[in-house]
């Protein structure tokens, strides 16, 4: 288990920008209508306490929260 902060924030913003390259593929072929990246706060004032680090809008202008984590493994 990873305990350093620093080291975790890394390896969680290198997951983000691989989430992010393949939603920018899935909206370049046509499974999702677009996506974007949203805010810590977006659910506060419904007294929510959760949070999701993107949405997408698929085609029947529907949408899903997805929430990212990248776990410790080994190098690749």
């Amino acid at each position: 288990m990873n305990k350093n902060f620093n080291t975790s924030l890394t390896q969680g913003e290198r997951g983000e920008a691989k989430v992010e390259d393949f939603f920018a593929y899935l909206k370049s072929v046509g499974n999702i209508k677009d996506w974007s990246r949203t805010p810590h706060y977006l659910y506060e004032h419904l007294g929510i306490d959760a949070e999701n680090d993107y949405v997408i809008w698929n085609s029947n202008r529907g949408t899903k929260g997805i929430e990212v984590k990248t776990l410790a493994g080994t190098r690749w």
